[in-house]
């Protein structure tokens, strides 16, 4: 096979890779499928590297786009905890919230560092995975005595595509997965959002927001942990209300959400995906700013609607 057509299957692979199936997949199978097109390792390599490339430029795109939003100080010396706020949708809000005044703090993968690099420097950034315990207590601790106390939290932990299986074929690991990462990691940075708010002084003590979005791959499995994050959501606000802690949640399909991938890498974003992207982002302002003073228990649906 010549360079050129060795050139034009890197480039179908990369193709592949950013379908929107396909791009919240595993890496293990992802590795599978450039090794199945024939690819040797060297191959392998520039193409998992353009390809990360273009999902940071994608979301640099849509990021940039939202630049020119009017910014305000509705958020002004405001503390907040961003869960995920380096991915997909997750960097968006990081990126709106601080346009706020917000000081933000920002709880991600490692892997999630190239998302978004040109804001980096105004966030304190702490990599770890967050459904660990021991992560987020230590982060938590760390950012509550850095400020003194925690006035926000969001929770936009990425759904994962991973493949479900029957039932009676499972294992302990997939009884895992099919609970939910997301929800797993969800339930465990409420619990210790709750130990800190519940120590601070006001009428509001913290406002606590959860996002769910459901993936276009195997949505069943995504709505389960929705479900899950929407009662967990409900019982903190029965529970805790009283105590002064306002909690809320979202829950967007993914087709309402701005893509952050790589899919049209070349082509600036529709004018749709930022307007979406701004609606969603403010409607995430107005959870965690004083506009919000007694509601809590809401699940709002965020779909788009053809």
């Amino acid at each position: 096979m010549s360079a050129t057509d060795r050139r034009k299957l890197i480039d179908q692979s990369i193709r592949f890779l950013q379908h929107p199936t396909v791009r919240d997949t595993p890496l293990s199978e992802k590795l599978k499928f450039l090794e199945k097109k024939g690819l040797t390792s060297q191959e392998t390599s520039i193409a998992l590297k353009e390809y990360e490339e273009a999902v940071s430029n994608r979301a640099n795109q849509i990021a940039a786009s939202m630049t020119g939003m009017k910014s305000g100080s509705r958020l002004l010396d405001r503390v907040g905890v961003i869960v995920g706020g380096l991915s997909d949708f997750g960097y968006l809000v990081s990126l709106r919230l601080s346009q706020e005044g917000a000081k933000i703090s920002i709880l991600d993968l490692i892997a999630s560092k190239a998302i978004g690099k040109q804001y980096e420097a105004d966030w304190k950034i702490f990599y770890g995975e967050s459904y660990d315990w021991d992560f987020l207590d230590g982060t938590f601790t760390t950012i509550a005595r850095q400020f003194g106390r925690i006035d926000f939290i969001v929770n936009c932990i990425p759904v994962p595509n991973i493949p479900m299986q029957r039932i009676f074929e499972s294992d302990t690991t997939i009884q895992d997965m099919f609970v939910g990462t997301a929800a797993h990691a969800t339930f465990l940075s409420c619990k210790r959002a709750i130990q800190q708010m519940t120590q601070q002084k006001g009428t509001i003590c913290g406002r606590i927001l959860n996002i769910t979005s459901v993936p276009i791959k195997h949505p069943s499995r995504a709505s389960l942990e929705a479900a899950v994050i929407t009662h967990l959501t409900r019982y903190i606000a029965t529970e805790y209300g009283s105590n002064g802690i306002l909690c809320n949640s979202i829950a967007a399909n993914s087709t309402f959400l701005p893509v952050v991938s790589a899919s049209g890498l070349n082509h600036a974003p529709s004018s749709d995906n930022v307007n979406y992207g701004e609606d969603a982002t403010n409607i995430v302002l107005h959870f965690v700013s004083d506009q919000i003073q007694c509601t809590k228990g809401v699940n709002v649906l965020l779909d788009k609607i053809a």
